[in-house]
């Protein structure tokens, strides 16, 4: 928790700062923390996509892209 990165859409965010914030618990959060979380992202890992507003406040987080290798 205190050092929660993941990859949405293939770029790079640091939600860390974010966490106390989310309005579910961070245990939502947190089994995601370095790790690829598109498919949880875009369906809450309940079938319904987040809304445009947390997309745009996701845009704080952006630190960079995500890069194969």
């Amino acid at each position: 928790p205190e050092d929660c990165w993941m990859a949405i859409g293939g770029k790079v965010y640091d939600v860390t700062a974010y966490l106390p914030d989310h309005p579910s618990a961070p245990r939502v959060i947190l089994p995601w923390c370095g790790k690829d979380a598109d498919q949880a992202y875009r369906t809450k890992t309940r079938g319904r996509p987040h809304s445009v507003e947390a997309d745009r406040l996701l845009r704080r987080y952006f630190i960079g892209e995500l890069v194969a290798k």
